[in-house]
C-alpha cells in the first residue's frame, strides 16, 4: 500500500509538472531560466527543467529566507537517499524511487540557492558531485542487497 502511495505522489509531481507546462502555453508565456539556456538534460528537456524550476520557487525562498546554506541542502540529500537505499534493499520500490526523487530534488535546490545567493564555488561543486557519488552508491547498494540472490540481477546492479 505504501509503495501505491508514494507512486501516486511521484505520478502527482509529475502531473504538475505538465499543467505547468500546459498553463504557460495557454497564456502564450515561455517558461525561462537563465541558467539552462541553450541546455536540456539527456533523460528531461529544457522546457520540464523550466516548469521544475517554477514548481520550486516557493521552496526556494524559503531556504532563502531561512538562510539554509547550499551545502546544508547538498548534505541533507543523504538522509532521504539512505531511506531509499533501506527501502529498496527491502524491496519497497514505489517509497524507495520517491526518496530518491527527494534527494535529487534537494540536489536540484542546493543548486539553484547556491545561484541566488551568488556563492557558487569550485569547492561547492566538488562537494555537491562528492555527495552525488554517495547517493549513487546508496541507491545501488539497496538495490544489489535486493537482488543478492539472483545472480544475473545483481552482476548488472554491480555493472552499474
Amino acid at each position: 500500500m505504501i509503495d501505491l502511495l508514494s507512486s501516486f505522489v511521484i505520478i502527482a509531481f509529475e502531473a504538475s509538472v505538465g499543467i505547468t507546462l500546459a498553463v504557460a502555453a495557454l497564456l502564450g508565456r515561455r517558461l525561462r531560466n537563465a541558467r539552462l539556456e541553450g541546455q536540456g538534460g539527456l533523460l528531461l528537456g529544457r522546457a520540464t527543467m523550466e516548469a521544475t524550476y517554477v514548481l520550486f520557487r516557493p521552496a526556494v525562498r524559503v531556504l532563502l529566507a531561512l538562510k539554509v546554506p547550499p551545502n546544508a541542502i547538498t548534505a541533507f540529500s543523504l538522509l532521504p537517499a539512505l531511506g531509499s537505499a533501506l527501502a529498496l534493499a527491502k524491496g519497497f520500490f514505489g517509497v524507495g524511487a520517491l526518496l530518491a526523487a527527494i534527494s535529487a530534488l534537494c540536489d536540484m535546490l542546493d543548486g539553484i540557492v547556491a545561484r541566488r545567493l551568488r556563492i557558487t564555488s569550485d569547492v561547492g561543486e566538488l562537494f555537491d558531485a562528492t555527495m552525488d557519488r554517495y547517493v549513487d552508491f546508496m541507491l545501488l547498494a539497496g538495490v544489489a542487497y535486493y537482488f543478492r540472490s539472483t545472480p544475473v540481477m545483481l552482476v548488472l546492479t554491480l555493472a552499474a
